[in-house]
């Protein structure tokens, strides 16, 4: 393990601690030592003794834990500048994860004794870990673990016939809106230094001062752009060599096959990372809606798919947001026919230019988002919800009650009609709606496939609507485990989510005070028929049934609620939960609700102006 220089060791404090007294610094000196582990390599295990700090100097580490019942998790990743161990060294614990890095990573380690000599000396030593301890700690709470925005991202173009200098300006332009941006090719690099060094073999007699000349730009800027070379260069390896995310690009008319340049990252290729995959797709402006998605993700790991149309600045600044970790997400419950209610939401806060990076929900509120997501009008949701749920007749058409009470064909069909053979990774918008896995007892997340089938799935109320199936699994209604699934949007894109909820239907779920029981089902229909009766005040069946479902609706995690932008509970007293036949007072009420919001200002920083 080779030791520190004065210079290095002055550089690394100003980064980490932001500059200490001159004494500490020489004390942080002596005990520093180096050491470089490859992609793959494993810094320490779960169970292992805490017996030292890492700092990360450059390279990217990811954290991983064991779960009670078995399952491995990502806990996060830990970037340049960054400390590892800190919390168990305190604690003079074992240490509770694994520690792998994604990539070749270089670190500075200081061991748990000569941490606490320094601390003894220079209390005001531990405060920046603290801080960055208590960050990442409420990032694992409100569930966003799994993401850590990148520092370093490489743009790697998948053929060269991709405009690919035209889209790093675009790109690092709308980056540019919300972070401090170091935007790098091959061309800034030859005329930093002289034509053709950037494509020089790595280690040759300019290597070690392009590398230093980067990461002096990289230690200045919030986020780095380095654009690759559609093939195997040595510039195009020095940027995956520096990658903490690959954001593969392409023309979504291309060939899908996987490139060889794509190759290169692999745990054998010769620029091995594991960092996380992203594709980004080009359209051209007059596209109606992608296709053929699903042919690029099939030879790939992507974790995250960006279409992008034309010259839309709209969508290079979602991409950008995304990227970042400052995407705004919006959430919808389920709620039946008061899912009607988000799309006056979304009428205004359109009308107001607030960004909708992503979508997600439950039930209704998951087909209400799958059609914002394929990019239709709010008039043309209420068109589709309608045909679906109402044209259908679907409420007065009940059947022998084998596997549910009504049937759900004259919607499938009508899904069908809207939809047709779109994918959910075909969606302009990131996309998912969340049901419940009755055969294996999980909240599922559906965010590939056909969107008709994700949108009979999500909203199969057990019971009085058929169950779908997928893979032999039984699928219901998700709002039996999250009506409201925040959570899964912050772990996909991380930023601040704006949610709707109409699910709370303990107002419409009401009997008569004096029973105790409920009658007879004969009782009850010879009451009905009897017009000088009066009816006594009980649920009908689909009532209860939607009131089951919904009530995941009234609980929530306070840890996530925190993240929200904006929470709309729109005033539903009065409005039906099941009649899709008068849409207007729904729509009316999201709208009002909307608007009252950002009269208030509350979404003003994040309008989308010009």
């Amino acid at each position: 393990m080779s030791t520190i220089s004065s210079a290095e060791v002055e550089h690394f404090v100003d980064t980490v601690f932001g500059g200490l007294d001159e004494s500490v610094q020489i004390m942080i000196g002596e005990r520093l030592g180096r050491r470089v582990i490859a992609c793959g390599e494993r810094l320490w295990s779960a169970g292992e003794a805490a017996d030292y700090i890492a700092f990360v100097l450059r390279g990217r580490l990811r954290v991983r834990v064991v779960e009670a019942d078995g399952d491995v998790r990502d806990a996060g990743e830990i970037g340049r500048g960054q400390a590892v161990g800190v919390a168990e060294v305190i604690g003079r614990r074992a240490r509770v994860g694994g520690v792998t890095a994604m990539r070749e990573t270089e670190l500075l380690l200081l061991s748990a004794a000569d941490f606490e000599a320094i601390v003894d000396h220079a209390p005001a030593f531990v405060v920046p870990l603290m801080r960055s301890l208590a960050t990442r700690l409420g990032a694992a709470l409100r569930g966003e673990q799994g993401y850590t925005a990148p520092e370093t991202i490489a743009i790697v173009p998948l053929d060269p016939h991709t405009p690919q200098h035209l889209l790093l300006e675009r790109l690092g332009h709308a980056a540019g809106r919300y972070a401090s941006v170091h935007v790098v090719d091959a061309y800034r690099v030859d005329s930093a230094f002289r034509p053709g060094s950037a494509r020089e073999p790595l280690g040759g007699p300019e290597s070690e001062a392009i590398e230093r000349w980067l990461d002096e730009r990289d230690d200045s800027h919030d986020l780095d752009l380095y654009l690759a070379d559609p093939e195997d260069t040595p510039w195009t390896r020095r940027c995956l060599s520096r990658a903490d995310r690959i954001l593969l690009v392409a023309s979504a008319g291309a060939s899908p096959e996987l490139r060889e340049v794509e190759r290169l990252i692999a745990a054998d290729g010769a620029v091995p990372n594991s960092a996380h995959l992203e594709l980004l797709l080009l359209h051209p402006e007059s596209c109606a809606q992608p296709s053929g998605t699903a042919a690029w993700l099939e030879p790939r790991s992507i974790e995250r798919i960006h279409h992008v149309r034309g010259e839309r600045r709209g969508d290079y600044r979602r991409v950008a947001r995304r990227l970042l970790g400052r995407c705004v997400g919006l959430v919808l419950s389920g709620g039946a026919a008061r899912g009607m209610c988000h799309i006056g939401v979304i009428r205004a806060l359109l009308e107001a230019g607030v960004p909708i990076d992503a979508v997600g929900g439950a039930s209704a509120g998951g087909g209400v988002g799958v059609l914002l997501a394929a990019d239709l009008s709010p008039d043309r949701i209420v068109e589709a919800i309608k045909e679906t749920w109402l044209d259908s007749k679907v409420f007065s058409r009940p059947k022998v009650p084998l596997v549910s009470v009504l049937e759900s064909d004259e919607v499938r069909e009508a899904m069908v009609r809207w939809l047709g053979d779109l994918q959910m990774e075909d969606l302009w918008r990131d996309c998912y709606v969340v049901a419940t896995n009755l055969s294996r007892a999980r909240l599922e997340v559906i965010d590939r496939g056909p969107a008709w089938h994700a949108l009979l799935s999500t909203a199969a109320i057990p019971g009085l609507l058929p169950p779908t199936f997928r893979n032999g699994d039984v699928l219901v209604d998700g709002g039996v485990l999250d009506n409201l699934p925040i959570g899964v949007m912050l772990r996909r894109n991380p930023g601040k989510v704006i949610a709707s909820d109409v699910g709370d239907a303990s107002d419409s779920i009401r009997a008569d005070r004096s029973l105790q029981v409920c009658p007879s089902n004969a009782a009850l229909l010879l009451e009905r028929i009897n017009p000088f009766n009066t009816d006594t005040v009980v649920p009908w069946i689909g009532t209860t049934l939607f009131a089951t479902v919904t009530c995941a609706s009234r609980y929530r995690d306070p840890e996530l609620m925190d993240d929200l932008l904006y929470s709309f509970r729109p005033d539903l007293a009065g409005l039906p939960a099941l009649a899709f036949d008068d849409p207007e007072p729904l729509l009316d009420a999201g709208y009002r609700a909307a608007q009252r919001a950002i009269e208030a200002g509350v979404f003003a920083e994040y309008i989308d102006g010009e």
